[in-house]
């Protein structure tokens, strides 16, 4: 797998669309927890599934 140079254009519209995506993922985060999500039925089993089921997929990513 090739690796792009740091000052390769597509290098600031990743970090850009990298960006975006977490501010969008800590504005769902906020909303959450503002309505008390983790008083939700099986709230814990269901963060531990995503959980898992984000470490599997980096770790698979890291194997591409």
């Amino acid at each position: 797998m090739e690796c792009l140079p740091h000052d390769h254009p597509g290098i600031t519209l990743l970090k850009d669309v990298v960006q975006e995506f977490r501010d969008d993922e800590l504005e769902h985060l906020d909303t959450a927890v503002g309505n008390h999500a983790q008083r939700a039925p099986a709230h814990a089993l269901l963060s531990s599934i995503v959980g898992v089921g984000c470490k599997v997929a980096i770790a698979l990513c890291r194997k591409v």
